[in-house]
């Protein structure tokens, strides 16, 4: 097989991945309860990361260690992206719907831009600020409804999945001077 099947196999797999995310984590959920499954990924997937580390790695693992000078900003980062950005990613999926939570954490690069904007590294064009402005609007059209008898269930979601989504830019613009 050639090496570009390959990749293309492996891009095909990571789309199905990402597409039966939300609806099956949300069946799990069911099942589990958001605690347990926070708590398996908490400690199960560091493991298998440090694991795919050391697999990759090899002898050169000790080179890819972070300078103590990152360490700090490891450790920010690690609580901002993994314990807020996925606590609130899984309580914000228990009270919402699939659909929703994949939608609404679409707005995600929203939130990039505006902290990016905010501190003065991204210059915002016309289009730029209208298209980002569109979009924003489409997510208030999508949610309004939900909040129009008081904040149900699916609301509280949704605004925990905002959270989310807030988080998880922080985290890629905090994580960005470690690369």
């Amino acid at each position: 097989m050639k090496r570009s099947d390959l990749a293309f196999l492996a891009a095909l797999g990571t789309m199905l991945a990402w597409g039966m995310n939300f609806a099956f984590v949300k069946y799990l959920l069911g099942y589990m309860g958001v605690g347990a499954f926070v708590f398996l990924r908490f400690s199960v997937l560091p493991l298998l990361g440090l694991l795919l580390l050391a697999v990759t790695f090899r002898s050169r693992i000790a080179l890819s260690w972070p300078r103590r000078e990152d360490l700090p900003r490891f450790v920010l980062c690690a609580f901002v992206g993994h314990v807020v950005h996925i606590s609130a990613v899984m309580y914000g999926m228990n009270l919402s719907t699939a659909f929703s939570s994949s939608l609404v954490l679409t707005c995600q690069p929203l939130f990039t831009l505006g902290i990016l904007a905010a501190m003065g590294a991204e210059r915002l064009r016309a289009q730029q600020l209208a298209g980002t402005l569109v979009a924003f609007a489409g997510i208030v059209v999508f949610l309004a409804d939900k909040f129009t008898g008081g904040l149900a269930h699916a609301g509280a979601g949704d605004l925990m999945l905002l959270l989310a989504g807030a988080a998880f830019s922080a985290y890629t613009v905090l994580s960005r001077p470690l690369a």
